[in-house]
């Protein structure tokens, strides 16, 4: 029945029929839309951040070697792993094999270099990194990481903190270990939505409060641009943009929007001599971006966009609204389980 349909001819039977019943028309609608819609084909995107061993995961991004290497070996034994470039152009298309899968990193910490490369290299899993080339071409950390420094690595700080974020006063105990992630938590959403000048201000004093002249970064160093370069040799990897310097996109105005998506995609182009074809929006959350930025980065000429909404595509996907599920600290059983959930929803 799929073959003798087309969008054209559901449109014109549904326009005969235009007096029938609405719930029945309902009806009809949703039985053709699951004639047509393929079956299997709803790829699955994971997004991981670092692959480490830490102490402290302050944000929960922070996947062990040892489950990483699990979680490789049984998606290439079990899945179709596919490009990110390639998964949209099939989505695109509506040609996605059933089964798929693409494999995600954001921001570009040097952990990729050392904990993640190697075992996609064992394996020959392709991978995007969205790199944001503001801090690792400029020799920066981000400021979220700098603020967990701050507050977590210390042995002892101030019973309490009391910092002023946009001209507005906040104060919150600092009695123990979960006082501070509980502080660290707040100060990040506050500061999410801040202006750079602002997030400088705002770390300089409380780097102050805990009597440290500068924020330690040892514990989050980014990959440099040396390490880019050797890694752009190799075509198991893409790579694509997550803007100059990882600001909340909708909070700007659409010029700075422009300059920060533009931006990155130009300097990743000119220091990897390759085409930057993908995007992740900042943060990926339906309040961290706008219909300001998708047009930007269509316009941009990304192939496709991905924010950190959970989800599976699906046929006629949005390319520039890809949904992806982040990936925790799992074992491999938890891994497996998970996976086929997001295949089932």
């Amino acid at each position: 029945m799929s073959r003798m349909f087309s969008e054209v001819s559901i449109s014109a039977f549904l326009e005969k029929i235009k007096g029938f019943p609405m719930i029945r028309l309902g009806r009809i609608r949703k039985r053709l839309d699951r004639i047509l819609k393929p079956t299997g084909a709803k790829p699955v995107i994971l997004m991981y951040h670092r692959v480490a061993d830490l102490a402290i995961d302050s944000y929960s991004i922070v996947v062990s070697p040892d489950h990483f290497a699990q979680q490789m070996e049984y998606l290439k034994r079990s899945f179709r792993i596919m490009r990110l470039l390639d998964l949209a152009e099939a989505i695109k298309e509506n040609r996605v094999p059933s089964q798929s899968v693409a494999i995600t990193f954001d921001d570009g910490y040097s952990d990729f270099f050392t904990g993640a490369y190697p075992v996609l290299k064992l394996y020959q899993i392709p991978a995007t990194m969205f790199v944001v080339p503001g801090f690792i071409y400029y020799k920066r950390c981000f400021w979220w990481d700098e603020l967990a420094n701050i507050l977590l690595l210390p042995s002892h700080l101030p019973s309490k903190l009391r910092v002023s974020i946009k001209d507005k006063f906040y104060e919150w105990p600092i009695l123990d270990l979960e006082g501070r992630k509980s502080c660290l938590r707040a100060i990040r959403l506050l500061l999410k939505p801040a202006e750079n000048t602002e997030k400088d201000k705002v770390l300089t004093d409380i780097a102050s409060w805990a009597g440290k002249k500068d924020a330690e970064v040892e514990t989050y160093p980014l990959m440099t641009s040396r390490d880019l370069k050797l890694l752009a040799q190799d075509k198991l990897l893409e790579f694509g943009a997550h803007t100059m310097t990882h600001p909340m996109l909708s909070a700007l105005s659409p010029e700075a929007q422009y300059d920060e998506i533009v931006g990155s995609r130009q300097k990743l182009e000119e220091s990897l001599c390759r085409p930057i074809r993908s995007f992740a929006y900042p943060f990926g959350e339906r309040q961290d971006f706008n219909a300001q930025t998708v047009g930007i980065v269509k316009n941009a000429g990304f192939a496709s966009a991905c924010t950190a909404i959970s989800g599976s595509t699906r046929f006629r996907y949005d390319l520039f609204r890809l949904p992806r599920y982040g990936v925790g600290n799992w074992d491999l059983k938890t891994f497996e389980k998970n996976l086929f959930d997001y295949f089932d929803r």
